[in-house]
Parts: structure tokens; C-alpha cells; sequence
């Protein structure tokens, strides 16, 4: 300080100015953190809102599917009850009174399984391999052939499911288009084998084979593989593929691998 009167005297005296609150250091680093804060609340808002909105477009897509496979098993049903009464009314025409008798009781029984499962996606393998069985005893009483099913012991049947009639039209096709016009020497073989983790089924006949792409216009055939293609694209890592193996001298391979089934 110096005065007006006295320029050459000077005094000096020191003091300290406060900041305000909003020139502190901590209030620009509780800024700071604060902004950062928020960016990553509406960083985390933003994923979980697409999280959210992706579950929804899946669970809507799973249901969709499951909605498609529900009309496919429905469908699958009256083409397999088609089939089985066709079986009934060549009996009754070739006045097989007797066989048509046998062949209505067994049909009973297995209506009674198809009721009991319609409302399951998947049925254990035992209770698959019973309603396969009681079919093709069904088709034998009509046609004459002869049939086996081999088993692999290492499978637990009670503990496996698959997608309910899923090989049945396979099997179908076995015998509609391979074993039936050959009577007693036709014959079907059906193997159930675990390779690795994973399920194959093999039908194997010795009809006279057939043009696979042409055959696969047929609505059990179509069906099938439209519900391979559902279920492909709801199982996670769980692909079920299906192969033919058609030799016109031979008869046919029918091939359906469930992958990654036993883990």
C-alpha cells in the first residue's frame, strides 16, 4: 500500500481470497466423477435396455416356434391316424375279420399313448420305442414283414427324451415305400446307438429304394424336416440332422442324428 501523500512509504500486508464453492478443487473433481457417473448410468441404462429388448424379440421368436411346432405335431398326428385306419380298412377288405379285430385293440392302446404325450414337446426314448414298436406290429398284421430294433445298452432309455413321432414318418416311409409290396421277405431295421455324445437312429429296409427329393414332398416327410428345421433353431448347440441313404438295389438308409443329445 502506498499513499498519496507519502509515495515513497510503502506498506505491504498479506491475506488469502476464498475461492467460492464452485472454483474448488473438490467441487470440479465431484463434478467430474459425478459426469462420469452419469454417463455410464445412461452407458448401462442404454445396454440394458437393448439386453432387455433382445430377451424380448427371443422369447417372442421361441414362442413363435413353439406355436409352428405345435401346428406341425398337429398335423403330424391326424397324417399318422390317416395311415393307421388305412392299415384297419385293408384288413376289414381282404375280410380279415380276425387281424382287424387284433389290429383295432393294439390301435386303441396306441391312441391312448399319443393322447397321453400330445401335450409334450419331447417323450422319453422308452416311451417312443413302444409306440414305434406297437406300430410297425400294427403295419406286419397287414403287410407280412418282419422287423428289429436294436439297442445300444449304454443308453439309459428312461433317462434320454427326443421330440415326440418324430421318426414316425420315417418309419412310415419304410414300410409304405419300402418293405410293403415285398410281404414276408420285406424286413426293417431299426438301430438306436450312442456314438460319442450324441444319439443316432438308423432305418435301414430292403425295398427297392426311392428318389429321396422326390419322396420328401410328402406331407410326413415335409413335416419332419420342418420341425428338424423348428427345433434347429431353438435347441442351443443341440442340432438334429437327418440323412438318406437310397440304393435302388439295396433299399434305403434313413439316418437321424440328435448331436451333443448326452450332454
Amino acid at each position: 500500500m502506498r499513499y498519496a501523500i507519502q509515495p515513497s512509504n510503502i506498506s505491504e500486508y498479506t491475506f488469502e481470497v476464498e475461492p467460492a464453492w464452485y472454483q474448488t478443487i473438490w467441487f470440479k473433481l465431484a463434478t467430474i466423477i459425478a459426469g462420469l457417473a452419469l454417463f455410464g448410468f445412461c452407458i448401462f441404462a442404454y445396454l440394458l435396455f437393448q439386453q432387455r429388448q433382445k430377451t424380448r424379440n427371443e422369447v417372442a421368436k421361441k414362442q413363435k416356434l413353439q406355436l409352428e411346432l405345435k401346428a406341425l405335431y398337429a398335423q403330424l398326428n391326424p397324417h399318422f391316424l390317416f395311415n393307421c385306419l388305412s392299415s384297419i380298412q385293408g384288413l376289414i377288405n381282404q375280410q380279415d375279420f380276425r387281424g382287424a379285430n387284433e389290429y383295432l385293440t393294439d390301435f386303441a392302446q396306441l391312441i391312448r399313448g399319443l393322447l397321453t404325450n400330445s401335450a409334450k414337446e419331447e417323450t422319453p426314448l422308452q416311451q417312443e420305442l413302444q409306440t414305434l414298436e406297437m406300430y410297425l406290429k400294427l403295419e406286419k398284421l397287414r403287410f407280412g414283414f418282419s422287423y428289429n430294433i436294436g439297442i445300444d445298452m449304454s443308453i439309459d432309455l428312461s433317462a434320454i427324451s427326443i421330440p415326440s413321432l418324430l421318426w414316425q414318418p420315417l418309419v412310415e416311409n419304410a414300410v409304405k415305400h419300402g418293405v410293403a409290396t415285398l410281404e414276408a421277405s420285406g424286413r426293417i431295421n431299426i438301430f438306436i446307438n450312442k456314438v460319442d455324445d450324441s444319439l443316432v437312429i438308423v432305418i435301414k429296409d430292403n425295398g427297392k429304394g426311392f428318389n429321396a427329393l422326390k419322396l420328401q414332398s410328402g406331407l410326413g416327410l415335409r413335416l419332419a424336416q420342418e420341425r428338424i428345421e423348428r427345433l434347429n433353431e431353438l435347441q442351443n448347440g443341440q442340432p438334429i440332422e437327418l440323412t438318406f441313404n437310397s440304393n435302388f438295389e439295396h433299399g434305403t438308409e434313413i439316418i437321424l442324428t440328435f448331436t451333443h443329445w448326452f450332454l
